[in-house]
């Protein structure tokens, strides 16, 4: 009689690790989601980036973000920012900025020539957004950096 507690138990952890109910954003109608994020990339071994933001102080942008991955903290070593301007569409610039460890991440950028075109002192005008990728190259979501 032990068999109907763990059939019932694997049939209730395949109902609830299905997906169902997940406060994704995804219905939203924003490409981006909720928060700015895409909440999936497509590939179950890519990182994902949680969440990350853009704070000025000074002249100079600091990008945090968190991020999880299927390989572990490990994994994820660098990631990507791109200025968008958000009238146009138009990618300003892309760099990596993003240095990854332990589910973490930091980066900064100055008011110099490499960002002219989307300066940290009129970061309000721009939509920053971050992604990362793994050792294997897998890519990560992207995430519209908050501010």
């Amino acid at each position: 009689m032990r068999l109907i507690p763990i059939i019932t138990f694997a049939l209730t952890s395949i109902a609830c690790s299905s997906g169902a109910g997940k406060g994704d954003g995804s219905d939203s109608g924003d490409a981006y989601g909720e928060f700015g994020t895409d909440p999936d990339s497509g590939n179950p071994d890519a990182p994902v980036l949680e969440w990350a933001t853009v704070t000025m102080r000074g002249g100079t942008c600091f990008i945090e973000g968190g991020y999880t991955d299927p390989q572990g903290p490990a994994d994820v070593r660098r990631g990507t920012v791109t200025a968008v301007d958000p009238d146009s569409g138009e990618v300003l610039w892309t760099d990596d900025l993003f240095v990854c460890v332990d589910y973490g991440c930091v980066g900064s950028f100055a008011d110099h020539a490499a960002y002219r075109d989307a300066p940290c002192s009129a970061a309000s005008r721009f939509e920053f957004r971050g992604f990362l990728y793994d050792r294997s190259g897998n890519e990560s979501n992207t995430q519209l950096l908050e501010q």
